[in-house]
């Protein structure tokens, strides 16, 4: 009787488990990492997590990805912008299908800067743009103290012009409160750009830097059931 109870209370916990959240944006090399490959990754250090993915292919971010450092969307680019209202239906999906999950953000991945790469003024302004951009995801995605994880360029994406600016802009930001960076160098490129078969190194990079970084901090939760008004019917 005794086991069987206690094999009840373990179901009922689990039924009612914290759902956590990771998400994945970026330009090329993240669309082409499958979703499948970095949830795997994801769940061998983070058991009960789930991934929300968008990304869009050649997107930079001193345009289409801009953030204006605000919870206003009206400034931010077409691509943030999408991101931001999808984010929120997958969020009010999760929630419809789980009423009694408490709903947990705890980290972003961000892998994008090729794009940004290519242009002098760009590449200049990388810096700049990525330490607003993500003062701009933590408030609106009301979380101050979100753990994001920078990919840096590979040292094998030969074909971004200005790798080396881009590089130092990515190290610089990482040193930002609750940031680091996955080191992606010595993954094979078959195109001096993209990593092609090699996305389950990328992605282990990436989950073992957000490990890392997470070891360093309290918990990170974000309840979003906290936040009713968030979620706009």
């Amino acid at each position: 009787m005794k086991k069987f109870y206690l094999i009840f209370i373990f179901l009922v916990g689990q039924l009612h488990a914290d759902i956590n959240v990771f998400i994945m944006a970026g330009q090329s090399n993240s669309s082409r990492m499958s979703s499948k490959i970095l949830k795997s990754e994801i769940r061998k250090k983070f058991p009960h997590s789930t991934l929300f993915k968008y990304d869009k292919e050649g997107s930079n971010l001193y345009q289409q990805w801009k953030g204006d450092g605000t919870n206003n969307i009206q400034n931010d680019g077409e691509i943030y912008k999408t991101f931001q209202t999808k984010w929120k239906l997958f969020v009010k999906k999760i929630q419809k299908k789980h009423p009694q999950q408490t709903l947990n953000l705890q980290g972003l991945f961000w892998m994008q800067g090729e794009a940004d790469g290519f242009g002098k003024k760009s590449s200049q302004y990388y810096y700049k743009n990525l330490k607003r951009f993500m003062q701009d995801l933590r408030v609106t995605l009301k979380h101050k103290n979100l753990p994001i994880i920078i990919g840096r360029l590979s040292n094998q994406q030969t074909a971004v012009t200005h790798l080396k600016t881009i590089q130092k802009a990515q190290n610089k930001a990482g040193t930002l409160k609750n940031t680091a960076i996955a080191n992606l160098n010595n993954i094979p490129c078959s195109d001096n750009l993209h990593f092609k078969n090699h996305y389950k190194q990328v992605a282990k990079r990436f989950v073992n830097a957000m490990h890392r970084l997470r070891r360093k901090r309290i918990r990170f939760l974000y309840p979003l059931k906290k936040y009713p008004s968030y979620i706009k019917k």
